[in-house]
């Protein structure tokens, strides 16, 4: 009698316990506000058309999109957003963790990204010190190749231009 009484007693305290605990736990953000009155939630995508760029504010950080660009946002529970890219071209100002396929890079300061879906490459570049190298996204390649980048050089260079001024807050 007095096992059972006590059995009950862990498990009701049990129980307690793991409701308490779920109910204290901290509540991650369900969007983002990206300007104005526009939010961005868990899995949907911030997209440009064929011509334009976009740019977004999310917590601490800047995202300038290039023209046909797609960025998914995959994760609100950090002051970091999480952002799966399917395709394109992207600066970002601040913390940011950018994956594609299986390779997730985290960045601080200011970076651009490029991915475009039919290449096995991300290309990541640090502006801020003009270095940039290649992940091969399918093969688990640990060594980047590094190579110099220039953006006044691009094929992008417009888009360099416009993102990296202080005036970029307008769509182009």
């Amino acid at each position: 009698m007095k096992s059972r009484i006590l059995a009950i007693i862990v498990i009701l305290g049990s129980f307690g316990l793991l409701t308490y605990l779920r109910l204290n736990e901290p509540k991650q953000p369900s969007a983002y506000q990206i300007g104005g009155s526009e939010t961005v939630r868990r899995g949907e995508d911030l997209k440009t058309a064929a011509s334009g760029f976009k740019a977004y504010n999310i917590g601490a950080t800047r995202i300038s999109l290039a023209e046909n660009t797609t960025l998914t946002l995959e994760d609100t529970s950090t002051n970091t957003p999480k952002l799966a890219m399917r395709e394109g071209r992207v600066i970002t100002t601040g913390p940011v963790d950018i994956s594609v396929r299986d390779t997730t890079v985290h960045a601080t300061g200011t970076m651009s990204f490029i991915f475009y879906s039919w290449l096995d490459k991300l290309d990541v570049v640090d502006i801020t010190n003009k270095a940039a190298y290649s992940v091969d996204t399918l093969h688990n390649v640990t060594t980047p190749e590094l190579y110099n980048f220039n953006p006044s050089a691009s094929s992008a260079r417009t888009f360099y231009e416009w993102a990296l001024s202080s005036n970029n807050t307008q769509p182009k």
